[in-house]
């Protein structure tokens, strides 16, 4: 872009001045709408264009990688790859703005349950104890601006990590990357230029979606079970207990789901493997009246592949719903149980208080474990940068 912002401050302010997103909406509706009704692009870093990016990328690739090795005394390799690219690439503004997006996120998920528990509570206190049509008011005034605020550090925390973070890190990658593609030898043994950047850069932009959410379960787990001990006492941690099974039951699906994914990856490879040559010996296909020879193998392929898919997303499927199905369980017997230690008795605030808290760590029960599988795989494709950017390079012409 045209535009550099040199501080967040100045970023905060250009953002502000962008004008109405619903007076824009308005427009559209009257006349089409031109390029100049929308605002330029915005970056987060200063650059002066592609070389300068180009320039501190390799600088500091170059310089994170020869003090790894020195300290080591041997070539990096594996996952200290990724972890070097991340070190190299996330620095100075970046690196803030990764701490904003985590911090939003983290806050949101402290405010879907400590934050809604406690208004909650008051609010159903209020009700039943007679407080009055004002004092009720204002806490429901409260409430709704929690979920609001809740909701928007969702929004920021996704803008920030999975529009403006991951994609200044797949600029970085990519710079590298064109630096080191002219001086590749052709038996390196890498991974192709085309599978990372017809794959894996895809794949690592759509999953900084699911990974923005991670902070925001931690969060409200951990806030979670703290609010519900302090008020419903010792007896909520059976909360905890059930917890860590779903967890554990969780683990293991997404374990399977993760093995299946690389066969089931590999079965495509073949399936459209045998189309690829169907198609490519297309005339001698015709002459020798091979159709249903070749039909009836890509079919094999075809049905294989399909198995596999439909156990990895029975896993994956599963995963989830237990995940869902957890706030209604852990409430059900956590209620129970706190009733039972206190003779029956259980105050209506702390029940429906409770419940809401519940409902709110299903994001948690959800994200945890898929996210684990996603940031495996964020680091690995972070890896195969490193293994190209260290891959060995061919001789210089005499």
């Amino acid at each position: 872009p045209d535009t550099h912002y040199d501080s967040c401050w100045d970023l905060a302010g250009a953002t502000a001045s962008l004008g109405s997103v619903g007076q824009t909406l308005h427009r559209s509706r009257t006349s089409a709408l031109s390029s100049d009704d929308l605002p330029a692009p915005r970056g987060f870093f200063r650059s002066d264009g592609n070389e300068a990016l180009y320039d501190d990328a390799t600088t500091r690739w170059d310089a994170v990688l020869a003090a790894h090795e020195t300290k080591t005394g041997a070539p990096a390799k594996g996952k200290a790859l990724a972890w070097i690219f991340l070190r190299s690439q996330i620095t100075g503004a970046l690196r803030f703005w990764c701490f904003v997006g985590i911090a939003c996120s983290a806050f949101g998920g402290l405010l879907g349950t400590a934050g809604k528990f406690l208004v909650l509570r008051r609010m159903i206190a209020g009700v039943t104890d007679g407080g009055g049509g004002t004092r009720v008011a204002l806490d429901a005034l409260l409430f709704t601006a929690i979920l609001a605020l809740e909701g928007l550090c969702a929004v920021i925390a996704r803008q920030v990590l999975a529009g403006h973070v991951i994609h200044a890190l797949v600029a970085r990658s990519n710079a590298l990357l064109s630096r080191k593609a002219p001086k590749l030898a052709d038996d390196s043994g890498q991974p192709a230029l085309a599978a990372v950047f017809g794959a894996d850069m895809p794949k690592a932009l759509a999953f900084m979606k699911f990974m923005s959410m991670l902070p925001c379960g931690v969060a409200a787990l951990l806030g979670g079970v703290t609010i519900l001990v302090i008020f419903l006492g010792p007896p909520s941690l059976v909360c905890l207990g059930l917890m860590v099974l779903t967890v554990f039951g969780q683990g293991t699906l997404t374990q399977r789901s993760r093995k299946l994914e690389k066969v089931q990856m590999a079965a495509r490879d073949r399936r459209t493997g045998a189309i690829g040559a169907a198609i490519a010996s297309a005339k001698a296909v015709k002459l020798y009246a091979w159709e249903e020879q070749y039909l009836e193998q890509i079919g094999k392929r075809r049905d294989e592949q399909v198995d596999l898919v439909t156990k990895y997303r029975a896993y994956v499927a599963l995963s989830v719903n237990i995940g869902k199905s957890f706030p209604v369980v852990a409430g059900a017997v956590t209620l129970m149980v706190v009733a039972a230690t206190r003779g029956g008795a259980l105050d209506a605030e702390n029940a429906f208080s409770a419940l809401a808290v519940l409902q709110t760590l299903r994001v948690g029960m959800i994200m945890l474990p898929l996210s684990i599988v996603l940031a495996n795989t964020f680091l690995q494709i972070f890896e195969r940068v490193g293994e190209i950017l260290v891959a060995p390079e061919a001789a210089a012409p005499s």
